[in-house]
């Protein structure tokens, strides 16, 4: 594959600036109060937004994908037609599992029968885990990525090596977070 490795490296120093100022919000900032459905559809698509560019893109979460969320029981329906910062925790958490997991998977993990104070408990884990993954990523990113940074190196292929490491990276965890799944016990009935 052919790239411009100037623009690679721009591109990668933009994100890594991202990367290091994102931050999701904490239990205590979202909101608490009843939200209509469109308000949900943007407050979560602004909350899980790493794309750090312009222009038209797909939206993270639409109303459709919400009520097929509930249909599907990965989070828990509506009261009176208003949503809850339980489920922008969920949503959250959807939105940004549902690219590498499964929902199946993802409703292992988060189970959506869990009343308020296991949703908060399990959601702030969740903030805790995601910040030190995505700290460590954006560290190894620096490490993969030096070649490309540095301007006196002139092998052709810095930018597809650097492309096949994340892309066999992101094949592994994958991997080792199936396999971790599966070793769950079942539920123990009431």
């Amino acid at each position: 594959m052919a790239y411009d490795k100037q623009e690679v490296a721009d591109k990668l120093r933009y994100w890594q600036a991202f990367m290091q100022q994102f931050h999701l919000p904490t239990w205590e900032e979202l909101p608490d109060l009843a939200l209509y459905m469109d308000q949900v559809v943007a407050l979560v698509g602004r909350y899980v937004n790493l794309q750090p560019h312009s222009g038209p893109k797909e939206p993270l979460l639409t109303a459709s994908a919400v009520n097929n969320y509930v249909r599907l029981k990965l989070i828990p329906p509506p009261v009176k037609k208003r949503y809850s910062r339980v489920h922008l925790a969920y949503l959250i958490v959807i939105c940004l599992l549902k690219g590498s997991m499964s929902l199946s998977s993802i409703q292992q993990m988060f189970p959506a029968d869990m009343d308020e104070a296991a949703v908060k408990q399990n959601y702030q884990n969740f903030l805790v885990r995601y910040r030190a993954a995505y700290l460590r990523c954006v560290e190894q990113l620096e490490q993969l990525a030096a070649p490309v940074l540095d301007p006196q190196e002139e092998s052709p292929d810095q930018v597809d090596s650097l492309v096949l490491s994340t892309a066999v990276a992101a094949t592994l965890y994958k991997l080792v977070t199936d396999k971790l799944l599966a070793l769950q016990l079942p539920k123990a009935e009431p």
